[in-house]
């Protein structure tokens, strides 16, 4: 009887700190990130209409590091996929590593599999990117 009170006990405190503190939380510092104009994708990243993406817009808002990840998955594929002629993918991807942690984030070998969402055409990806990356910053405020 003792072991049932004492598992009653944990189980409370253990749903109480869940509720309290969703699983995916954790901060995502971009206050001092210094984004270009994503228009540079747009123009001169070229991907077939077949090509598609996970926006990161359809990863719930207290998960940043899950929709991070989209972004991260998002852009090796573009990077396989499309024709990028003056390396504009790498470059965001390189401005991207200075977030903490994004480095050791993991990308998906497979993309077909990664992430439950709305998958988009490269062009919405983008827009969805940035407007990611603008909301991070101002909750960083």
């Amino acid at each position: 009887m003792k072991h049932c009170y004492r598992i009653a006990i944990w189980m409370f405190l253990l749903l109480g700190f869940l509720q309290a503190m969703p699983v995916c939380v954790r901060s995502v510092d971009v206050s001092k990130l210094d984004m270009p104009d994503c228009d540079l994708l747009t123009e001169e990243v070229l991907c077939a209409e077949n090509v598609t993406f996970v926006s990161p817009a359809s990863v719930p808002t207290h998960c940043p590091v899950k929709a991070l990840s989209a972004i991260k998955d998002g852009l090796y594929h573009a990077r396989e996929k499309c024709k990028d002629e003056y390396n504009r993918v790498g470059f965001f991807l390189d401005i991207l590593e200075q977030i903490p942690g994004f480095s050791e984030m993991k990308t998906s070998s497979n993309y077909t599999s990664v992430g439950e969402g709305t998958r988009k055409p490269f062009a919405d990806f983008v827009i969805d990117f940035e407007t990611f990356i603008q909301r991070l910053k101002s909750a960083a405020v």
